[in-house]
C-alpha cells in the first residue's frame, strides 16, 4: 500500500521534528561540556541558540531541555547507540 502526498507531507513533518529534537539534544550537550549549568539558565542559553524568544523560557521548557542530560551518552537520539 503506498504512500499518499498528504501522508508523505506528514512523515516529512515528522522527520522535521525528529531532527528538531536531535538539534535541541545536541545543543544541550554542547552547553554543558563544561559541566552540569542551572536549569534555567541553560534553557536561556539553549533557547538563544536555537533562535526561540526569551519568552519561551519557562519552567516547563527549562525541565524539558534538562532532561536531555539524563541521556547525554547517546549522542545520537534517533539510532541506537
Amino acid at each position: 500500500m503506498g504512500r499518499t502526498p498528504g501522508g508523505d507531507a506528514a512523515y516529512k513533518q515528522m522527520d522535521m521534528a525528529l531532527e528538531y529534537l536531535q538539534k535541541i539534544h545536541d545543543t544541550v550537550l554542547t552547553l554543558t561540556t563544561d559541566g552540569v549549568a542551572d536549569p534555567l539558565e541553560l534553557t536561556k542559553k539553549t533557547a538563544t541558540v536555537l533562535g526561540l524568544s526569551p519568552q519561551a523560557v519557562t519552567p516547563l521548557l527549562a525541565r524539558t531541555f534538562y532532561a536531555n542530560l539524563q541521556t547525554r551518552d547517546r549522542k545520537n537520539l534517533l539510532r541506537d547507540s
